[in-house]
């Protein structure tokens, strides 16, 4: 057993690679994660705009025809569908 030095660099390659592998499989998890945390929060804020709209439009104080919430790239109108700026989707 004198001559058993070279399994240790093994054995800490072995484990590196298993170690990458679990980082390597964990990652598109936490990118997918991350992106609908971000969706969560734009929608959250979009139903809020459309709750404000939809009380001032129950009190009376503006009108529903052709009205349309923009909110950066996506526009969120009456009928609950999500269109592009453009209006073309």
């Amino acid at each position: 057993m004198r001559n058993c030095k070279g399994y240790v660099y093994l054995e800490l390659m072995a484990a590196f690679s298993v170690c990458i592998l679990l980082v390597l499989a964990i990652l598109p998890i936490l990118e997918e994660l991350l992106t609908h945390r971000k969706d969560i929060a734009v929608r959250t804020e979009a139903h809020h705009l459309l709750y404000e709209r939809l009380t001032a439009f129950m009190d009376g104080e503006i009108d529903a025809v052709g009205q349309e919430i923009i909110y950066k790239k996506e526009a969120m109108n009456w009928f609950g569908r999500t269109t592009g700026i453009s209006g073309n989707d």
